[in-house]
């Protein structure tokens, strides 16, 4: 199967305020979002970007995030698998982030690691049972969109 382009997304916050019932791992901020880094069945998975903070950095390198840097090497943002959300297509709207110099560096670099992204996102999804304790209850919330 052929891989989607990466692109930025918004998810309608109704939709996120619903699915926070179920989980409150799910992040709360009206924020962007990565897709389509992992397809189930009629869903997709969308990953929640995050600005830059000063406590990433103390993350230990695994498979249930992803670092973002500009051009010139500085650690701008983040990819977190664990907080990635199923989503029916009709709750999200593309980014267009012609505007936006931060957003346009991290889908430059973002499109230069796409493949270790995809991996990522699906090591995590498949490996919910070792690491429930810091992600989202993927299966619980299918089952529920469902």
């Amino acid at each position: 199967m052929k891989q989607d382009k990466l692109r930025f997304y918004y998810i309608n916050q109704k939709y996120i305020d619903y699915l926070r019932k179920y989980d409150k791992k799910i992040a709360t901020k009206n924020r962007p979002y990565l897709g389509i880094v992992f397809k189930n069945k009629n869903l997709i998975y969308l990953a929640p970007l995050y600005s830059a903070k000063e406590k990433h950095k103390e993350y230990f390198m695994n498979n249930t995030f992803f670092r973002i840097y500009d051009y010139y090497n500085n650690y701008i943002g983040l990819i977190r698998f664990s907080n990635m959300i199923p989503v029916p297509y009709f709750y999200i709207k593309e980014i267009n982030f012609n505007f936006s110099n931060k957003l346009y560096q991290e889908y430059f670099y973002i499109s230069k690691h796409t493949n270790q992204i995809i991996k990522k996102a699906k090591y995590t999804y498949f490996n919910y049972d070792k690491l429930k304790k810091i992600c989202i209850n993927f299966k619980k919330i299918e089952k529920i969109i469902n």
